[in-house]
């Protein structure tokens, strides 16, 4: 695959792409080193690199000019104009996604929330007023670029469409670890997305893409924290929307029993919409807020499918992936069974637990998930994704249309919003 790097002539970038079937521009700034494992993610035919970017480029992946082919294309200077930018998140997970980047934005925002996913709740809490709507974000041609965490729902949808029918970019950033499931098309659906991590792209169709892999700000702030000199297991519950939830009752048995056949503590978190009932477990209850000092209080986390995987390794902890039931999510997590473990058998968890109780040494597990986070999280230990991510913001209020909508496009949003209305009417 040809790679394109770039930061502002984004013009030669699509020219590029439109005569190069298997190619793909990727959005980079100096000092920005996510893109380190990238070969080990795709074939690199040969690069093509803004020439005010080599220097530093080198600098931050220095194998990657001597290792490729590559050629250099002009820079492109940029008029600075007044901007404005269009936030709209789709639940309160996503006010959490861009809290560190509201903070730290200096452009003129506003920001928009749909209803009934507590986004405007969550927002209140920590400051942020949401703007409300009901189909569509009045006045887009005030705003020189939407930002978004979902692009692929119904309103989604639309929203970004109607931003794009105007010739204005629109960004997704990756919320966590989500099912890139190739019937929901998830974040395919905007004009540039930004992605976590290098094995993100394991999941996206590459090809004729503009994109950027940086990290999530939503756990920048989320540090390595001592383990606790007792062992003991935090055990992530989460059947929820009827999803494999026939299979909860075995999944906690097989924890619970495992813990007691090698004599350790657990505690059973329970997703706030996870129907189980798990009265005679030691169960805690948590919540978004107050999760992390839960599991500082562990030593292991064992978990499903669960964003709390990452959000575990970045407090120091290893985890462990049980998956009896079969789950099959497009995500590769790349199991290392040094920080993460992955176990499809009751034998599988024993073995993964006694290897983790028995042979536990903290400098081993630290450069394990240092090396771990680098492929699926980017920049975000080093604090710094909200900075990279606010200044590629910036870059891209500049830009001309990544992506026009097509009439397929517009003529299935069209249709997906009267299936709304009519099942609206017959509620």
């Amino acid at each position: 695959m040809i790679v394109v790097f770039f930061k502002n002539n984004v013009d030669y970038v699509l020219t590029l792409l439109k005569h190069n079937d298997n190619s793909c521009g990727l959005w980079y700034s100096p000092g920005l080193n996510s893109y380190t494992d990238l070969a080990s993610i795709i074939s690199i035919s040969k690069i093509y690199i803004e020439e005010d970017l080599v220097e530093s480029f080198n600098t931050d992946h220095p194998d990657f000019l001597s290792q490729f082919q590559y050629e250099t294309f002009a820079a492109k200077a940029v008029t600075v104009t007044d901007r404005k930018v269009c936030f709209f998140v789709s639940n309160d997970t996503h006010i959490f996604l861009f809290q560190n980047l509201l903070k730290k934005q200096t452009l003129p925002w506003d920001l928009y929330s749909r209803k009934g996913e507590n986004a405007k709740g969550a927002g209140e809490k920590i400051g942020l007023i949401t703007k409300d709507f009901e189909l569509s974000i009045p006045n887009v041609t005030e705003y020189n670029l939407l930002v978004c965490g979902n692009d692929w729902g119904p309103l989604e949808q639309r929203v970004n469409l109607d931003f794009m029918k105007n010739d204005i970019n629109t960004i997704c950033i990756q919320e966590s670890v989500i099912d890139f499931n190739k019937r929901d098309k998830r974040m395919l659906y905007c004009c540039l997305p930004i992605y976590q991590g290098v094995v993100t792209l394991k999941n996206v169709p590459l090809s004729g893409k503009v994109c950027a892999v940086i990290g999530n700000p939503r756990y920048e702030e989320l540090k390595p924290f001592p383990i606790p000199e007792k062992l003991s297991v935090f055990v992530n519950v989460n059947f929820t929307y009827g999803i494999y939830e026939d299979a909860r009752d075995n999944w906690v048995g097989d924890i619970v029993s495992s813990c007691a056949e090698l004599n350790i503590d657990y505690a059973i978190c329970q997703h706030p919409r996870d129907r189980g009932d798990f009265s005679k477990f030691n169960l805690i209850k948590t919540n978004a807020s107050t999760v992390h000092d839960s599991l500082k209080q562990s030593t292991i986390l064992i978990t499903r499918f669960s964003s709390l995987i990452h959000e575990a390794l970045c407090l120091g902890r290893p985890v462990i992936y049980y998956n009896p039931h079969g789950e099959k999510l497009f995500y590769d997590f790349e199991p290392d069974n040094k920080c993460l473990f992955y176990a499809t058998t009751k034998d599988d968890l024993l073995k993964a637990l006694s290897s983790l109780s028995s042979h536990f040494v903290q400098d081993e597990l630290n450069n394990s998930i240092k090396t771990y986070l680098s492929r699926h999280l980017g920049v975000t230990r080093s604090g710094k994704a909200s900075d990279y991510i606010n200044e590629l913001i910036g870059d891209a209020t500049y830009y001309p249309i990544i992506v026009k909508p097509t009439f397929y496009m517009l003529f299935i949003s069209k249709l997906k919003r009267l299936k709304r209305i009519l099942l609206r009417q017959k509620m």
